[in-house]
């Protein structure tokens, strides 16, 4: 036959049993909820980071596309400065001008009167 005396220490063990059961639950209940929030921010940095990627790959596209047309046009220029310089390499020098003047001074029968 159980002792009458035990049976408070078992109601009490069943009290402290409950209260720490409730105890365990709320901290449980609290590590839940932050980890939630932790997954809600990673989340938020993750789409942060998924726009930055997505807006420098386009900011880098533009540049590339804009380095293709600087390209281009220095292309262009590089081949009209050789056109040029092949068209100035034509013209008479300084000193076939004053060649050219002294025949056409010697020439000239008006000045040498």
């Amino acid at each position: 036959m159980p002792e009458l005396g035990a049976i408070p220490q078992k109601l009490e063990n069943t009290n402290q049993t409950h209260s720490a059961l409730a105890t365990f639950n709320r901290r449980l209940t609290l590590l839940e909820n932050r980890l939630n929030n932790i997954g809600d921010q990673v989340n938020l940095i993750e789409n942060s980071l998924n726009e930055k990627h997505k807006s420098a790959n386009s900011g880098i596209s533009d540049l590339d596309g804009q380095l293709k047309n600087y390209t281009n046009k220095i292309s262009e220029l590089d081949s009209e400065i050789r056109r040029l310089t092949s068209i100035v390499g034509n013209f008479a020098t300084k000193q076939d001008i004053k060649v050219l003047e002294r025949y056409i001074n010697f020439w000239d029968p008006i000045k040498n009167k």
